[in-house]
């Protein structure tokens, strides 16, 4: 006997994304147990006005950035344009990016998203598509130089 099922594994996966309702948001949360005792799952939809929580500190980003500079950068991402982070500091850049895009929550960053981008991948400056890139200062420096 074989264990074929009746339908394709496509079809569940369709019926669970499409057909199976949402819980209501702010209200019900689902804890799944998971691997130990001590390892707790929790999911569930935050209220419509509430923010999504971040784990994660917006100290980085507004101690490396003016307001103003935020702010522009802020308009620049909601208007898909193109947006290099630079610093000596890489431990700063992925903080700062990620920090950058949660604020445009409740929209999602579609562009291209590179929080450090390696030394051999700076072609992918010259694409004309949205980005958000994080690049240490001194490799840009260096490619300033030898132009």
């Amino acid at each position: 006997s074989s264990d074929i099922a009746p339908l394709p594994l496509e079809r569940y996966i369709a019926n669970f994304v499409h057909d199976v309702p949402l819980p209501p948001t702010g209200r019900a949360r689902v804890q799944w147990n998971c691997f130990t005792k001590d390892t707790c799952v929790d999911f569930g939809r935050p209220a419509p006005n509430e923010l999504p929580l971040v784990n994660f500190s917006y100290r980085p980003l507004f101690s490396s950035l003016s307001v103003a500079n935020v702010l522009t950068i802020w308009g620049i991402l909601l208007q898909e344009g193109r947006v290099v982070l630079c610093s000596q500091y890489l431990s700063l850049l992925t903080p700062v990016a990620e920090a950058i895009l949660s604020l445009l929550y409740p929209l999602e960053w579609q562009g291209i998203y590179i929080p450090i981008l390696p030394s051999d991948m700076n072609d992918v400056l010259e694409a004309p598509i949205p980005f958000l890139l994080g690049m240490d200062s001194r490799i840009l420096q260096l490619n300033a130089r030898s132009r």
